[in-house]
């Protein structure tokens, strides 16, 4: 990634190359900090622009009129995420020519970047996150948006707020695991609570996944179930996105594509081969298994018949 910052000098700008007529500056300041000045042909922000950025600080220039609105990083290693942000701000004032519509759309971004920089996106979304983010959309998607609808499948969506199972109903459970249609039907079990649950009915759904160019990704996924929202679903939606560690506005290596293959739905009952925590000597934290779902042929059930 170009840094845009290497080749000034202390107390020094450089205009953003785009097409706006709006004044865009790359500058450092007295302590060589990296920075982005906006500045509207003639709106001004005001104090709720001012929002609190983990690692960046925003301050409001009264200097001039129309004011300036500043952006700087507080370390130099975060550059490469920041300038994300920069460019993703640049967008909103090179799409919108008018200014009140520029001043609307930098305090909306602002407020989304203040939510994606409480996560840690660093190291981008792994493959193995992406085919369990994957599996999960897919079910929220095709299993319970269809038993109940998109906003309930949304709110009772849970895998990424650490719950226990992730999709937690009012009177079920439903824990979904994936596995690559060319290795062994087996599963990983990740804790003693994750097959175990209060609720009248726990069910586990194994996706099986392949990876091919003729698939879907996460972001085709999201983008079909955001059709579906309302505005104000939308936002919960993204910040479980979030969450999970999913950020299209940083993400900029090529994601997987997956076929899912086939999805068989258990229903998990007292003889399921499963470790619950009350079968777990005292003492005993952590517990991780496998699971061989060749031996769990008598606990399918079929979509239609799972009481979610």
């Amino acid at each position: 990634m170009n840094n845009p910052w290497n080749n000034l000098s202390r107390l020094t700008q450089i205009r953003v190359a785009n097409t706006t007529s709006h004044n865009l500056y790359w500058f450092k300041d007295v302590f060589e900090n990296y920075g982005l000045l906006i500045q509207c042909k003639v709106g001004s922000f005001s104090d709720s622009h001012n929002i609190p950025l983990k690692g960046i600080q925003i301050e409001i220039d009264h200097t001039e009129e129309p004011n300036k609105l500043l952006l700087v990083l507080k370390n130099k290693e975060d550059w490469e995420i920041f300038k994300i942000l920069c460019e993703d701000l640049v967008a909103v004032v090179a799409d919108e020519m008018d200014d009140m519509s520029v001043i609307h759309g930098l305090s909306r971004r602002l407020t989304r970047w203040q939510k994606l920089l409480q996560y840690d996106l660093k190291g981008g979304i792994s493959p193995q996150k992406q085919k369990g983010l994957f599996s999960e959309l897919l079910i929220l998607k095709d299993v319970i948006a269809t038993k109940y609808s998109y906003e309930e499948a949304v709110e009772n969506w849970t895998g990424p707020l650490f719950q226990k199972q992730d999709f937690i109903m009012e009177k079920a459970a439903l824990e979904v695991k994936s596995y690559s249609s060319s290795k062994a039907k087996k599963v990983k079990i990740s804790s003693k609570e994750q097959l175990d649950s209060p609720k009248e009915n726990l069910f586990l759904a194994a996706v099986a996944l392949s990876e091919s160019r003729r698939g879907k990704n996460i972001t085709q996924l999201v983008d079909e179930i955001k059709n579906e929202l309302t505005p104000d679903l939308s936002i919960i939606f993204d910040d479980k996105l979030g969450e999970y560690g999913y950020a299209p506005e940083i993400i900029k290596e090529p994601l997987i594509r997956f076929l899912s293959d086939d999805i068989t739905f258990y229903g998990v009952k007292d003889d399921f081969p499963r470790i619950i925590s009350t079968s777990v000597p005292y003492g005993i934290n952590k517990i991780e298994y496998e699971i061989d779902l060749t031996k769990c042929g008598k606990f399918i059930l079929d979509k239609d018949a799972m009481e979610l």
